[in-house]
């Protein structure tokens, strides 16, 4: 958790950029003399928003946004509002989580035992996974949790089949980890757009490009976006950054980087990006394809860079 004198910092220069970017707001909407306020960049579309002031931060109605999220290793980043953030928290990033424990659990990442269901040659038994596959895979059986004589079956089938053949595989199912594959993959979109937010602020994620984001966001089994992501797996878990892309040109855009994974998301005005990536020029299915551009900062407290620009560029482009 961060220092409370941390979230008072990021609510004030979130609500001066806010400000910047959206004047007439301020101008023609709000009784003079308002005092600053914050708003979601999760909750704000073209024509609403939800507006906190300063004392939202004590009364818990603003809280700490980690990006991605803390059981992927990300860090606080921003500030959200608490009702945002708590659903994601149970509609998404709990997707996320079972859907990388089995992978993290091969990889010998997790601390104890990991429950499976494990099927040999037709047999299958409740069971508990360790080890690594680096180091030796290890299956422990658990008889109190298995019908009678089901442990003694699958053992023996096991021990026969390997002991007849070196060409023979096992079943595993991670029945304690099911997740739906969209809500998990929307947790990462999520987290790319924060991210970037955080870096370019309310003029960049108000562009109308950005409209689909948020309503995959807020739905994530809705049509408006459908390809997003794509997986890099010789990426390390804590690789983070914002690449610019130039090429491919259908990819004109930013690839936010979080461990294996790349998010594409459009520049402010580019509708026709995810319809792009949708057609799939290269005929590469979902595969990484070779990215040119130019790489920014990963940001580490809200930075809010386009709102901060002269209010006399009209245009953000990054050409």
């Amino acid at each position: 958790m961060v220092a409370v004198s941390t979230r008072f910092k990021w609510f004030d220069v979130s609500a001066a950029a806010f400000a910047r970017a959206c004047p007439t707001v301020i101008s023609e909407l709000l009784p003079e003399g308002t005092p600053p306020f914050y708003v979601c960049p999760l909750c704000i579309t073209e024509s609403s928003f939800k507006a906190f002031f300063r004392e939202a931060i004590d009364q818990h109605l603003l809280s700490e946004e980690h990006v991605p999220p803390a059981s992927q290793g990300g860090r606080a980043l921003l500030l959200t509002c608490t009702e945002c953030n708590s659903a994601a928290g149970t509609e998404l990033d709990a997707h996320a989580h079972r859907a990388e424990r089995p992978v993290a659990a091969l990889e010998g990442q997790l601390r104890d035992v990991h429950s499976v269901r494990a099927t040999v040659g037709g047999h299958s038994i409740n069971a508990l996974l360790g080890g690594s596959l680096a180091d030796g895979v290890k299956l422990f059986g658990r008889p109190r949790h298995n019908p009678p004589g089901a442990h003694e079956t699958f053992f023996g089938e096991l021990d026969r089949i390997a002991r007849e053949s070196d060409d023979w595989s096992i079943s595993l199912q991670f029945s304690a980890d099911r997740h739906d594959a969209e809500r998990a993959a929307v947790s990462w979109l999520r987290a790319a757009y924060l991210a970037t937010f955080a870096k370019l602020g309310y003029r960049f994620v108000l562009g109308r490009a950005y409209r689909r984001v948020r309503d995959k966001i807020a739905d994530p089994h809705s049509q408006s976006v459908t390809t997003f992501r794509v997986v890099a797996s010789d990426r390390s878990a804590n690789a983070r950054a914002i690449v610019v892309v130039k090429e491919p040109w259908y990819l004109r855009g930013l690839a936010i980087i979080m461990g294996p994974y790349i998010v594409f998301l459009p520049v402010p005005d580019d509708l026709e990006f995810y319809d792009r990536l949708k057609a799939d020029p290269d005929h590469r299915n979902g595969t990484m394809v070779s990215l040119k551009g130019s790489v920014i900062d990963w940001p580490t407290e809200p930075e809010l860079y386009c709102d901060f620009l002269d209010p006399s560029v009209k245009s953000i482009s990054f050409d």
